[in-house]
């Protein structure tokens, strides 16, 4: 009698862990943690379900949302981020435009060849005024 019960008993715990390796398919986030699951649950049910039943199971709705929120706090960040950035920018071209003046004749051939290039490439580049 006691090899029957522990039978009945070994079998039902197969079954759930079975039904548990079904719903592990259906509802686990990655396809090789799934397949992990599955491995545990059908060969070492004793084991596994009850590991299966505190750390296994899906909680990716709640992963999702707080995904989302950490996105949008970044993106909102970023935005910031950037419209100081512009602002930083602004003010800089500001004082660059506030500090320059024209050059003198002849000064041009005076300065690097690099220099004079970029000025020569610069005013090409330059919208007609």
């Amino acid at each position: 009698m006691d090899f029957v019960l522990l039978t009945a008993i070994y079998s039902a715990i197969e079954i759930l862990g079975v039904l548990t390796a079904f719903h592990n398919v259906m509802r686990t986030r990655t396809p090789p943690g799934a397949v992990a699951w599955c491995f545990a649950l059908v060969l070492f049910p004793i084991v596994s379900l009850p590991f299966y039943w505190i750390f296994g199971r899906n909680k990716f709705a709640g992963y999702v949302v707080s995904r989302q929120q950490g996105d949008l706090e970044i993106q909102q960040q970023v935005a910031l981020g950037l419209e100081r950035f512009a602002k930083d920018l602004e003010g800089m071209l500001n004082a660059d435009f506030e500090n320059s003046r024209e050059m003198e004749t002849g000064e041009l051939s005076r300065k690097p060849f690099l220099f004079q290039l970029a000025c020569q490439v610069s005013r090409l580049m330059a919208p007609i005024q």
